[in-house]
């Protein structure tokens, strides 16, 4: 007994629930239906269980959700499943990531597909491929001296029956249909089920209400922890263009900024033990240069002339063209919130959010391109707390969160001398500035490009 162990055991819920996480930005949603199983590694429908899972999503290509979402809905790039024993309490997981826009319809295939196990016998050529592949698989192990003393380990281990192993492919290819829709009956609960959703609140919780059981989405942050919802209304007739106008009068107001023509910016950080540095140089024009440098090293590097631009990561130099080069314009603007109305930005007050315990104005801001990204003004110092971006890199789309704190003044203008960059690597990344310099001549030679 789990119990007894001091590991409580977990349950599955009584009705189906969704759980909501937000991550504002995203451009896809990670789903999971999942939940505890009473599923261990001696249990007498290991076999057939296992065989079931397979045809469901367990590994193999011709799988139940594959097919659906994959190949005939083109959802996404792929659609699993597993079922996994454990000495005290096992789980289930279905999962995939979608289209934001295809949340709540991927959804409703994962509980079709669920379902259909249940209900229908499946197809004898269905079952032996998924058969075959669970034969193939224990014939490679068998190959394997560290898989052979595993599965020794695990008859002791586990008091798994007499010859259980010996016996594995027979019990494998005498498994039924009759057998599959039995086990699937036992451990595919879509009616006690957990649905898990990371992805971006404005796109995709709106519609998932329907799948709960108590019609309603519960959310939470990245640490499982509910997030409270806020009562607070939007004043009558408040604009994100008049949010954006506060932050600007806080920070120090346009005249004042209007009279900054080049800015240094300097910040210093720590990853991995490791000294980093990094230097932004900003000039009238859209010129820029971002260089990031460990022991006196480039690490990575940005250049924008106003005309043209290039990245450096580790000496493979990019060009920058097309939408992206006009973003990164924007970016080397010294004061870019100046500039949205300007340029046809479309700014949207989403509403009020907590941002660390900070109520704060929640904007999505939209280029002419169609990219957005999110924006979060606090409602009390109208300082810009946080700012979401989605980024593409290596073929991934890549969520950036900067949060912005401990604002102070230079030369009359408030700039965040904190800045915790996540997303980028697996651990936070806390920027400190160490010097912020104004109008101090800056050559235009730093920002040629050959």
């Amino acid at each position: 007994d789990a119990d007894q162990q001091g590991v409580p055991l977990a349950h599955s819920p009584e009705q189906t629930r969704v759980c909501f996480v937000d991550k504002a930005g995203a451009v896809q949603s990670l789903i999971r239906v999942t939940y505890p199983v009473d599923f261990h590694p001696a249990d007498p429908d290991r076999v057939p269980a296992t065989v079931m899972n397979n045809i469901l999503g367990g590994g193999v290509f011709s799988g139940y959700l594959m097919q659906n979402l994959r190949e005939d809905k083109a959802y996404t790039y792929g659609a699993r499943s597993s079922l996994t024993e454990d000495k005290y309490v096992g789980n289930f997981n279905a999962f995939a990531s979608v289209r934001n826009e295809v949340t709540d319809s991927s959804i409703t295939e994962f509980l079709y597909e669920m379902n259909r196990l249940r209900t229908e016998s499946v197809d004898p050529d269905h079952l032996q491929l998924a058969k075959n592949s669970m034969t193939g698989q224990f014939a490679r192990s068998l190959e394997d001296p560290s898989a052979l003393a595993t599965m020794v380990l695990n008859v002791a281990r586990y008091d798994l029956p007499d010859g259980y192993y010996e016996n594995y492919l027979e019990s494998v290819n005498s498994v039924t249909s009759a057998d599959i829709m039995r086990v699937a009956e036992k451990y595919i609960t879509p009616d006690q089920a957990n649905i898990i959703v990371v992805g971006n609140k404005d796109e995709a919780a709106e519609t998932l209400s329907k799948f709960s059981a108590g019609g309603s989405v519960e959310y939470f942050d990245i640490y499982g922890i509910p997030v409270v919802a806020i009562e607070d209304a939007i004043p009558e007739g408040l604009t994100g263009e008049e949010v954006i106008e506060d932050y600007l009068a806080a920070i120090g107001g346009r005249a004042t900024l209007n009279t900054v023509s080049e800015l240094k910016w300097i910040v210093a950080m720590e990853v991995m033990g490791q000294a980093m540095q990094a230097d932004m140089y900003k000039k009238d024009g859209d010129k820029m240069l971002f260089e990031m440098k460990m022991g006196g090293n480039t690490l990575q590097k940005q250049v924008v002339n106003g005309e043209r631009g290039y990245a450096d990561q580790m000496g493979q130099r990019t060009e920058i063209a097309g939408d992206d080069l006009e973003s990164a314009k924007v970016e080397a603007k010294i004061f870019k919130e100046m500039f949205y109305s300007d340029w046809g930005y479309a700014i949207e007050l989403k509403g009020i959010e907590m941002v660390d315990d900070v109520k704060s104005y929640k904007l999505q801001v939209t280029a002419p391109s169609g990219k957005s990204h999110t924006e979060y003004y606090a409602l009390e110092t109208n300082l810009k707390l946080r700012e979401i971006t989605t980024q593409e890199a290596m073929g991934q789309s890549m969520t950036l969160t900067h949060n912005y704190a401990d604002y102070k003044e230079v030369e009359g203008i408030k700039f965040p001398h904190t800045i915790v960059l996540s997303g980028a690597m697996p651990m936070d990344l806390t920027q400190e500035t160490q010097s912020i310099e104004i109008n101090t001549g800056i050559d235009d030679s730093l920002f040629e490009i050959e």
